[in-house]
């Protein structure tokens, strides 16, 4: 994904979600590695929050033949962060699964994908938003 905002095949804005944070005059170079997962831990402590990413990898025989012995769960992050922080991005996915989820209605509604709704009014299509996190 690039620096600026881009809008995917469903027509929603994919944005980072501490936008706010950076200053527009500030380049930021993004060095991305995707990383595809099966799933989390985490939670909330005095100390603010934890989120722990791991996908699980089955170890398959020598032979090839028979199921796998055992499956091995790989951390591939284990994130901690203020509270305000770990509140922020529970919103902001929140918000995209709300968005994505109105999306994936309108399809079913509409059989072929065709009709496809205008993201919500606080994201444009020239990235920005009424929504601070956004700006």
């Amino acid at each position: 994904m690039s620096d600026t905002n881009e809008f995917n095949a469903l027509g929603t804005v994919q944005t980072p979600m501490n936008a706010a944070i950076v200053p527009k005059s500030k380049r930021i170079k993004i060095d991305v590695h995707p990383t595809f997962i099966d799933g989390i831990y985490g939670g909330v402590d005095a100390a603010g929050g934890i989120m722990m990413f791991y996908y699980d990898r089955d170890d398959v025989p020598p032979d090839n033949t028979s199921p796998p012995a055992t499956t091995n769960r790989v951390f591939v992050a284990d994130l901690r962060m203020t509270l305000e922080t770990f509140k922020n991005i529970a919103r902001w996915m929140t918000e995209h699964v709300a968005a994505i989820e109105a999306a994936q209605q309108l399809l079913t509604q509409h059989g072929n994908g065709t009709a496809i709704q205008a993201p919500p009014d606080n994201l444009q299509k020239d990235g920005t938003s009424s929504d601070p996190m956004f700006h």
